[in-house]
């Protein structure tokens, strides 16, 4: 840890420390060391056999050096910022805690991997205390092909529907952020402004959005298709529980909704296969009695349902407010929408369109989003 209690009841940063004083743990009041010197970075230790549960957690050069610097860089900014702050409410520390127009948020640089569910938890701690979050990954947690569960565990929303993964590697005090959606856009800097003004000032730093246009061409599907071929052949896991699905209601994968085929930016959010759910979700539309008003209420308790049923699996999105998980639905339906699948009725009721082919055609349409 980087901040310790002196002699004088007063905290004391590790680098300005002086040997010859004493310090105590500001968590549990035990006794610490100072340990500094050419080849480490200056911080307090507990001594062997701590009982301490926040403070005595081993901390990497990189924690260490990390946090320091962004505690630094936003103090450099004039944001009102503390570090290592101990919440004896919630038991928890936060690495830096930020004060800005009279919202506390704290932020948390994760360099180890820990559990979803410590991640799930610590968040929900904040969120007691009315607290906002921003977890800032280490050089261990970088991204690779694709997101993992704990890195999806540690996205926050920039603004509504906007989401980000930050990474930040000390030793070459350098910054990322990763736009997520249908591709991961990753963004390097080597000025934390850009995070500042991104993460805890809630400022857009990519601009605005365009129109998201998905375009599906006959190849794209057959490429699906084959895909869908091979990981049959495979008996991949994964998509084990699809498989039976089409099995059951007697379809055939080269004929499948042409709708399910698109990618949605709000894919990530769930874990079960893409087709699946959309399948699932179109076919239970489908099955509606004709005439039925198919209202926002019908498809969140659908949804609730499907999670219920276990036929439905998401990714745990702590730091992600509200019901996240219709996100990807809200989003599907437009797909469905302008498809002409479902037939608004307003912004919150829809009919089915029976006369809608409902299998894999010839004429793959444009939607705009």
């Amino acid at each position: 840890m980087l901040i310790a209690i002196n002699n004088e009841g007063t905290a004391t940063l590790a680098t300005f420390a002086e040997r010859k004083n004493r310090f105590t743990c500001p968590g549990c009041g035990a006794k610490v060391v100072l340990k500094k010197g050419d080849l480490k970075v200056a911080h307090f230790a507990h001594l062997k056999n701590s009982i301490c549960s926040r403070y005595s957690e081993g901390e990497t050069v990189e924690h260490l050096q990390g946090k320091l610097n962004l505690y630094n860089w936003i103090l450099s900014k004039g944001i009102e910022a503390k570090l290592e702050v101990f919440l004896p409410e919630i038991s928890q520390r936060a690495d830096i805690l930020i004060t800005v127009d009279q919202t506390v948020i704290a932020v948390e640089y994760q360099c180890s991997k820990i559990s979803i569910d410590e991640v799930c938890s610590r968040t929900m701690g904040y969120h007691q205390l009315g607290i906002s979050v921003i977890w800032i990954a280490g050089s261990k947690l970088t991204v690779k092909d694709k997101l993992t569960a704990l890195q999806r565990s540690l996205i926050g929303e920039i603004t509504r529907g906007r989401y980000c993964f930050y990474l930040y590697e000390s030793g070459k005090h350098q910054l990322k952020y990763y736009r997520v959606g249908i591709n991961l856009h990753c963004q390097i800097e080597n000025n934390p402004e850009r995070l500042i003004k991104s993460a805890i000032l809630g400022e857009e730093i990519c601009g605005a959005d365009e129109p998201f246009i998905h375009t599906i061409t006959q190849s794209e599907i057959k490429r699906n298709i084959s895909k869908l071929h091979l990981m049959r052949s495979y008996r991949n896991p994964s998509y084990f529980s699809f498989f039976q699905y089409v099995y059951i209601n007697r379809l055939i994968l080269d004929r499948l909704p042409v709708e399910i085929h698109y990618c949605l930016s709000n894919d990530w959010m769930i874990r079960t296969v893409s087709f699946e759910w959309k399948l699932r979700f179109m076919i239970w539309l489908r099955q509606l009695k004709k005439g039925v008003v198919v209202t926002r209420r019908m498809v969140k308790n659908r949804v609730e349902v499907m999670i219920k049923e276990h036929s439905l699996s998401l990714y745990r999105c702590p730091n992600i407010t509200g019901d996240y998980y219709m996100n990807p639905f809200n989003e599907f339906m437009e797909v469905l929408i302008q498809n002409h699948f479902l037939i608004p009725l307003s912004s919150s009721k829809w009919l089915v369109n029976r006369d809608h082919s409902f299998f894999n055609c010839e004429t793959v349409p444009e939607v705009t989003i």
